[in-house]
């Protein structure tokens, strides 16, 4: 009966040291695919998710991620518009899940210029806010790899009537947002 016990007890020890070493294998796996986790995939798994995001400039954006893409995300539910931002203007963001959805080769390579040109395409008046806290309203003409030109006129004026008051370039590295303020 003592032999029984003692070999019960030996037992236990046994397999709580082996649960114990399963449990720390898991959790190193699970700290090794979490650092090849980056941010874009993340994003691209919480669409239609709610978010809130604090941006370079302090702005606070809460709402529900419409797309996402390699270096982007658009938020909608921001009582001004849709907002679109680039990931490097991010500063923190709350709601977001540590898992990553099914990865799409074709999301995953669409940059900055993919909303900017449906943006340009749809004549959707834009502001744009930049890294200095400054902000353009206008229609987004044309859209390049690393730039955009903003027509620039008055939110309440419908693009084809504006007075078009300057054509600025703007370096995709330079935008904090782009909130979609009106159609066309």
């Amino acid at each position: 009966m003592r032999w029984e016990r003692l070999i019960e007890e030996i037992q236990a020890r046994i397999d709580q040291e082996e649960a114990d070493r399963r449990a720390a294998e898991a959790a190193e796996l699970q700290r090794a695919e979490r650092a090849r986790l980056r941010l874009p995939p993340r994003l691209r798994a919480q669409e239609g998710g709610r978010v809130r995001v604090v941006l370079r400039q302090g702005r606070l954006l809460d709402g529900e991620i419409a797309d996402a893409g390699a270096d982007w995300v658009t938020i909608a539910g921001d009582p001004r518009g849709s907002v679109v931002v680039p990931v490097a203007a991010m500063v923190q963001i709350d709601g977001l899940g540590w898992e990553p959805g099914a990865e799409s080769i074709v999301a995953a390579r669409l940059g900055l210029g993919h909303p900017l040109r449906r943006l340009a395409r749809d004549r959707t008046v834009v502001e744009v806010e930049d890294v200095l806290g400054r902000q353009f309203t206008g229609t987004i003409d044309v859209v390049g790899a690393d730039s955009f030109e903003l027509a620039a006129h008055s939110r309440e004026v419908p693009p084809r009537r504006a007075n078009v008051t300057g054509r600025p370039t703007i370096p995709f590295a330079a935008v904090v947002c782009i909130t979609a303020v009106g159609p066309a």
